[in-house]
């Protein structure tokens, strides 16, 4: 009975032991996916848009691509490759921002005269904003808005504006000096789940609700020359010329990719959708295919 009881107790110790070994493996396991995941599929080129002058490029969440060529004429190309709609303005100078948030009201900034134009969807004239005219004298940054109305951030002022259809002042933060103890200077702004997101490249990323109430800030890292930047679920995705940067809102890490070491060409801009990776190239704008 007692040799019979201690090949039980003998037995139950090895099952004990390879549980134990299991749940090792399967932990190293995990953290070995964690720190180096799977490698994605090498993208594939799709398509390439021509042009050898564009500027700037913007894509908006149906996939249609803005280029933007020095003479200041910007073409609109569907998710197929196809030309659909061109818009130029001469007399307003170089276009200073995009914001393309909407594909049914798309904002166009002009800098140099202080002028915003929206466009609908065949880029054709909504309405045309003097934002002199209405006592904003040092615009830095503006967004659009899902409910019809626009964003502007007055440097002058220190304050966040918010613009209806009519132009009418339908939301407006305090004077941000007061608030945040310091000058923020916005140089780029979108809107997302009814906040409004805008980035300073010396004081980070703020965060507003859609009246313009301050909620709190973000320091990103390794954010020198962002030139776009967006907030997907939990994460803010930001790029510059060559690098993407992915910033986790929970946990706090920070992931990157040297486009020229995925493509091996070296790009003007770069941005990242959930499908497709769009490369500003010499030649024109490359749009490759890219799996997760």
């Amino acid at each position: 009975m007692n040799y019979l009881n201690g090949c039980i107790i003998f037995e139950y110790k090895l099952i004990i032991m390879r549980v134990m070994y299991i749940r090792i493996y399967l932990l190293a396991a995990l953290i070995w996916l964690n720190i180096f995941p799977v490698t994605a599929q090498p993208p594939q080129l799709l398509r390439q848009l021509p042009g050898r002058d564009i500027r700037r490029f913007s894509v908006d969440e149906l996939n249609n691509v803005y280029l933007v060529d020095k003479k200041n004429g910007i073409t609109k190309y569907n998710a197929e490759g196809d030309s659909v709609a061109f818009f130029q303005q001469i007399s307003l100078g170089p276009v200073g921002a995009m914001d393309v948030t909407d594909p049914m009201r798309i904002l166009v900034y002009y800098p140099n005269f202080l002028q915003v134009v929206m466009l609908d969807r065949m880029m054709a004239p909504l309405n045309h904003v003097d934002l002199k005219m209405l006592g904003i004298r040092q615009p830095t940054a503006v967004a659009v808005s899902r409910d019809g109305s626009f964003w502007v951030y007055d440097y002058l002022q220190v304050k966040l504006i918010k613009l209806d259809r009519q132009y009418k002042n339908v939301a407006q933060s305090n004077d941000l000096r007061i608030l945040l103890n310091e000058v923020p200077k916005f140089e780029m702004m979108f809107e997302k789940d009814n906040e409004l997101w805008a980035y300073d490249k010396d004081k980070g990323l703020f965060i507003f609700n859609r009246f313009g109430d301050f909620l709190s800030k973000i320091e990103l890292p390794s954010a020198t020359a962002v030139l776009n930047i967006r907030k997907e679920q939990d994460q803010v995705i930001y790029t510059s010329a060559d690098l993407i940067s992915v910033y986790n809102l929970k946990d706090l890490t920070l992931k990157t990719l040297d486009v020229m070491q995925v493509t091996g060409e070296k790009p003007r801009a770069v941005w990242i959708t959930k499908d497709h990776l769009y490369v500003l190239g010499p030649g024109g704008l490359n749009i490759y295919n890219v799996t997760y």
